[in-house]
């Protein structure tokens, strides 16, 4: 499936991303604020935050719950997402699972600077128990799985739905 296709697929799902990410961008602010400076809420960071979503597909979630998958190979060799990310790009991702025609679930939210600082650290070598590589069907290009509930400390910000022990 082309690139744009899958885009548009991924992209009817956008507003469940939104409903499940605003709110964790978003908190109740303190009661003197509200008092002198007509605010009651606080954007978690006042900074730009850039959020990458992938949506897989129904199917996978009972068997692969608790990954989540970022492109590691691209068919026409260019920077992929792992790449991009380990260049410093990133905030969060949101990995959900499509369930339906416009909800996800389970989901997660990753804190890409928590996985930076594990797959660019001393504790990535070979591929283990709580990550490792495979290729797409169409064999060209190819993911790298992150297995959260196996994981060398947490990168989750948030999860519903992730069985992790």
């Amino acid at each position: 499936m082309s690139w744009v296709k899958n885009k548009a697929w991924a992209d009817r799902y956008m507003d469940a991303v939104r409903r499940i990410v605003g709110p964790r961008l978003l908190v109740p602010a303190e009661l003197e604020m509200d008092r002198r400076q007509a605010t009651d809420l606080l954007v978690l960071k006042a900074r730009d935050m850039r959020i990458g979503v992938r949506v897989r597909r129904e199917g996978y979630a009972a068997s692969f719950g608790r990954q989540f998958t970022i492109r590691g190979r691209a068919a026409n060799g260019g920077p992929t997402e792992l790449d991009k990310i380990k260049e410093g790009w990133g905030d969060w991702l949101f990995y959900g699972h499509a369930r339906g025609e416009a909800d996800l679930f389970p989901w997660m939210i990753v804190d890409l600077d928590l996985l930076r600082k594990i797959i660019c650290g001393d504790s990535v070598g070979l591929p283990g128990s709580w990550w490792g590589t495979t290729l797409n069907w169409d064999g060209e290009t190819g993911f790298v799985w992150f297995d959260v509930g196996a994981m060398p400390g947490s990168v989750l910000v948030d999860q519903e739905g992730v069985l992790c022990p």
